[in-house]
């Protein structure tokens, strides 16, 4: 869900740098500033807010999480009850479980690459760390049915941090331009309450869940962008304080091939949220910077659907491996976000819309496995995986007409704004291995933890599940 924000300052912004300080070749600047001077003269976003949150669309409770994050095809246990809730209708007896999750995420800092470089402030790696109880479930069994209400946590994103005011160059034309961004975000949260009901069928198990998922917004963005090099001077303030609600829907199916082998499928539809931001663009007020000044502006956001397949093979009583393909639909973020723009005005350029954004559409793929050691009526659990995930983060890919006036001038400008917003480089997918031990006492009382590290997050994952 990103929105683009265009506004302009005034000349005496403390963005302003002294006129040509750094580009002073031939008549370029003044070719560009008669193209630009009745167009909309930038585009900017609160990207570092929405660009950088992780969805966890992984099934719930440590021994899951220890096994590659794979277990849709398994599901044998109540932490299915949101992501596969067909594998609840093999429990014959009810059972209570929950989960602790702690989760380290770094955040890469705005570098320079081949074609910008920094001549001016320090960018900065920062990091967050959150933790708190993220899932919990109670199912009862009657019979060939199952019924289980559930807790469970999609998205806690919490972060902050002080304006960074930083200047680079891009090389071979020499444009210079300054930018600042900070942010204060007290919560961006995705939680669903639901119930399930599953059956089972012969060897053809079924499961639906309905839930409520409750979205929580509480954050500020500030950001700013000039040039004197060419005509940029940028000034957005935006803050929202929302909580909305919706309905979620995930269907689920499991096939008992054999005693050793079973495959699965599931399905999740998950609410598109309308809510409010209070907007402070300078290009279109050009009252002072004050919260009565902003505009209420209603913005989308879409919680991507998804599509797992898994499989679980137990070749004996020690051992279980299992595979998933999870799809997520990321892309559903940037076909929904809102767009915020300008008039149109004859001549206008650098206008983007949705089809310049994008999130990675690629399945996700998981691998895991679990060894049992029985010692009487104790039974101790080894668990390891692996994985690669899709890297969600919202990137600009646009690119100017082909046959627009003025093309190799429009083209800073979409050049600048794909190396802001696509700090964390090309990369689609991101790697990851997964390690976890458990231990189950008198097949009652079942402790786990795991540890998953990947590419840019580590987590540490402990679940308790009690059987009555």
């Amino acid at each position: 869900m990103m929105r683009v924000m265009p506004s302009l300052s005034p000349p005496d912004s403390p963005m302003a740098r002294p006129v040509g300080r750094v580009w002073r070749r031939g008549l370029w600047p003044a070719m560009i500033v008669a193209v630009l001077v009745s167009a909309p003269l930038w585009a900017q976003t609160d990207e570092t807010i929405f660009r950088e949150f992780r969805f966890d669309f992984s099934t719930p409770g440590a021994r899951a999480n220890a096994m590659g994050r794979a277990f849709v095809g398994l599901s044998d246990e109540a932490t299915a009850a949101y992501n596969n809730p067909a594998g609840l209708a093999v429990l014959s007896a009810p059972e209570f479980s929950f989960e602790f999750r702690q989760t380290d995420n770094e955040y890469s800092p705005l570098t320079g690459n081949e074609s910008f470089e920094l001549i001016a402030g320090f960018p900065e790696t920062d990091s967050s760390r959150l933790s708190g109880l993220t899932f919990a479930s109670v199912s009862v069994s009657r019979g060939r049915y199952n019924l289980n209400a559930f807790y469970t946590n999609q998205l806690n994103y919490r972060r902050s941090r002080s304006d960074i005011t930083t200047e680079w160059i891009k090389s071979g034309d020499g444009v210079s331009f300054s930018y600042i961004n900070g942010f204060d975000v007290g919560v961006i949260r995705l939680d669903t309450y639901g119930l399930s009901l599953s059956n089972r069928i012969g060897r053809l198990s079924w499961g639906a869940s309905l839930g409520v998922s409750e979205l929580d917004l509480r954050y500020s963005y500030r950001t700013s962008l000039a040039s004197n090099d060419i005509l940029i001077q940028d000034q957005v303030r935006s803050t929202s304080d929302h909580q909305t609600t919706k309905l979620t829907f995930v269907f689920g199916l499991m096939y008992q091939v054999s005693d050793q082998l079973s495959l699965a499928f599931s399905a999740k539809r998950l609410p598109k949220f309308t809510f409010t931001e209070q907007v402070y663009n300078r290009q279109q007020n050009a009252l002072p910077d004050l919260p009565e000044n902003r505009t209420p502006t209603s913005v989308n956001f879409k919680a991507p659907d998804s599509y797992q397949f898994g499989a679980a093979w137990r070749p004996n009583d020690f051992w279980t491996i299992v595979g998933e393909i999870n799809w997520v639909q990321y892309q559903q973020l940037s076909d929904n976000m809102t767009v915020l723009s300008t008039p149109e005005v004859e001549g206008m350029l650098g206008q983007f819309d949705t089809a310049d954004f994008k999130n990675s559409n690629e399945p996700s793929l998981h691998l895991g496995a679990e060894f049992l050691w029985p010692r009487g009526r104790h039974i101790f659990a080894v668990r390891s995986g692996l994985f690669r995930e899709s890297d969600h983060n919202t990137r600009f890919v646009g690119e100017p007409a082909p046959d627009a006036e003025n093309l190799e001038e429009l083209q800073i400008f979409y050049d600048i704004q794909k190396f802001i917003y696509n700090v964390s480089g090309d990369n689609d997918s991101l790697l990851g291995y997964t390690f976890g031990l458990g231990y189950v006492f008198n097949n009652k009382v079942q402790i786990d933890t795991a540890y998953v590290a990947s590419e840019d997050f580590d987590a540490l994952v402990s679940s308790v599940l009690y059987r009555f």
